[in-house]
């Protein structure tokens, strides 16, 4: 079929004019014209409905102003236009909304045209239409299945709307019976900025011939997207519409981008929005822009435990979850106690017994107390109850007992392992002894047992020794050798590795010796750190064999992070493949041999 523009065919019905006769001025069948509706409830965007109401017990109102373009237009059957019936046409909105619940929102719009101009019958063909009337009032009802402000996914409602034949026809501002807009929204917010919008519905009224077979107006389906912003203060929003007919008419939609500014909550709000149309269906203007304003009420808060909320406007419930209701909690965004009205426990002397309950709070004090610090009866300023001689002074350092030193060597008795025996700090208070009587004491003697000059470490000239005892390591003068690559000890060590289990055996004094493994650089270095890991625990290994406690031995490996020499050269990375053996805690146990 033909489609020649929707409205008005006029050549083909007033056709008298091809054969010379007088054309009589038809007079248009009285439809709505106007296909837009605002969304009184405007939460997200001014035009949409896409499943957000406005919060529970709020109000919004609302005036518009709203100009278009060229909304109904006569074209001949070539699809040439012959003119304008309503070629400017200016309309005054008045929106309502109520949220009675937070699932029903109530709204309503009536509009009034101010003005509307057009051709004259000589140029369309037909009667002139009204200047001014009162338009078709609509009215909503919205359904909030899910609420994104009540802490669901998404927003989902139902709209039904509907119009009151009220308006003028002669002016085209009403059916000739009643509409039904029935229309199901969804949106999501897309991040902390922005929000998607979608409805979809129909527009359902009465059939109307208003001039040829297509040119018709009626039933159509509607759908709509918008993208909106959800801050506060200015805001925008783009989107697009369209109305697909179910009668002979054609395709027709709008494109529109709009802004507002509101103060904090939206309380006031203005905001303008221009839209551009396509097709020729009457009602789609060329273009059309609005403005307005709004007032509007915030509502109740969705008080929802684990929703945000404000606080004020929800007492009844318990935000810091500490069982005391916000309304009476001092402290309600942190957990608290009764007797400091829901603030936290408090601990002024930090003693771990909270004020509340504690007899002495400005100092710290004891359980058993209540709070209080306990007695000092020999006035050592060490409490009764960790002063091991309550009843004389000492200090702390001793327990609050007093220092004694029985051998007068300066080593007090506690720390003094032969305390009625005069002796040195290096063998915790005992006298020095040298056992082989070579002149060189047992401590740094690498053979105690056996005579043996300085030069040989105190060994005899047919044991020499390559162990030498320093405050902080035992220097041997020869190395750990291993097959290359690997943690396997080459058996021309083991006499070196003997001689040094014998010396930590025949030297108690020595504490602990950390075996300490070390490469070069070469290679990957987790590799190099687990090979010096194995070849220490392989030393240590072969140490405990020989009898050494393992308590007093320790295997670390440092891999290539520890170097003695540089690993540019041969000479050098050699030296840094080694094994050390380093004495823990050697100041006040080895002294180094001079």
């Amino acid at each position: 079929m033909k489609h020649k523009r929707l409205l008005l065919l006029l050549a083909g019905c007033i056709g008298l004019a091809a054969f010379g006769q007088t054309r009589v001025p038809i007079a248009l069948k009285p439809f709505e014209l106007e296909l837009l509706t605002l969304n009184p409830g405007a939460r997200s965007n001014l035009l949409l409905s896409t499943g957000d109401l406005l919060p529970e017990r709020s109000f919004r109102v609302s005036l518009v102003g709203h100009y278009q373009s060229q909304p109904l237009a006569v074209y001949n059957p070539d699809d040439t236009k012959l003119g304008y019936i309503i070629d400017a046409r200016t309309t005054g909105h008045l929106t309502m909304a109520i949220s009675v619940a937070k699932w029903l929102e109530i709204g309503a719009q009536v509009p009034y045209v101010f003005s509307q101009t057009g051709d004259d019958a000589a140029t369309t063909g037909f009667l002139p239409v009204g200047k001014k009337a009162l338009g078709t009032p609509y009215f909503q009802f919205r359904f909030g299945f899910m609420s994104e402000y009540y802490g669901d996914p998404l927003d989902l409602g139902l709209h039904l709307g509907g119009t009151l034949p009220l308006g003028s026809a002669h002016a085209l501002t009403r059916d000739i019976d009643y509409g039904f807009n029935p229309r199901i929204g969804a949106g999501r917010s897309l991040g902390d900025y922005f929000r998607l919008g979608l409805e979809v519905g129909a527009l359902l009224r009465h059939k109307q011939v208003l001039a040829e077979k297509d040119s018709e107006v009626g039933n159509y389906m509607t759908a709509g997207l918008a993208l909106s912003t959800t801050n506060e203060g200015l805001r925008f929003e783009v989107g697009g519409r369209a109305l697909v007919p179910l009668v002979e008419a054609p395709f027709s939609g709008e494109a529109f981008a709009g802004l507002r500014w509101g103060t904090a909550g939206n309380i006031f709000e203005i905001f303008a929005m221009g839209a551009k149309g396509f097709g020729k269906a009457p009602g789609t203007p060329n273009w059309r822009v609005l403005g307005g304003i709004a007032l509007a009420t915030p509502g109740l808060a969705p008080c929802i435990e684990g929703k945000p909320y404000e606080l004020s406007k929800c007492p009844q419930l318990d935000l810091d979850g500490d069982g005391i209701p916000n309304g009476k909690d001092k402290c309600p965004e942190v957990p608290g106690i009764p007797e400091e009205e829901g603030c936290p426990a408090k601990d002024t002397d930090g003693d771990g017994i909270f004020d509340h309950v504690d007899e002495c709070p400005e100092v710290p004090g004891l359980p058993e107390y209540n709070g209080c610090p306990p007695p000092d009866s020999d006035g050592d300023g060490i409490p009764d109850n960790e002063d091991e001689c309550p009843y004389e002074p000492g200090p702390a350092s001793n327990k609050g007992c007093p220092i004694r030193d029985s051998d007068g060597d300066g080593i007090p008795d506690d720390e003094d392992a032969c305390p009625n025996e005069p002796g040195i700090p290096e063998l915790k208070g005992c006298p020095d002894k040298d056992t082989d009587g070579d002149g060189i004491p047992d401590r740094f003697d690498s053979c105690p047992f056996e005579p043996g000059p300085p030069e040989n470490n105190g060994c005899p000239p047919k044991k020499k020794s390559v162990v030498v005892i320093t405050r902080e390591r035992l220097v041997i003068n020869d190395k750990v050798y291993f097959n290359t690559g690997k943690a396997t000890i080459q058996k021309r060590s083991n006499i070196l590795l003997d001689e040094i289990a014998r010396i930590i055996k025949e030297h108690p004094e020595i504490p602990k010796v950390v075996v300490e493994g070390h490469t070069d650089s070469t290679g990957k270095y987790e590799s190099n750190i687990k090979l010096s890991e194995r070849r220490s625990d392989a030393v240590r290994n072969y140490l405990l064999k020989k009898g050494v406690e393992a308590e007093r031995l320790e295997a670390k490996g440092f891999g290539p992070d520890r170097p003695v020499e540089t690993n540019d050269t041969a000479a050098g990375r050699e030296a840094n493949r080694r094994v050390e053996f380093v004495i823990v805690q050697p100041a006040d146990k080895v002294e180094t041999v001079e």
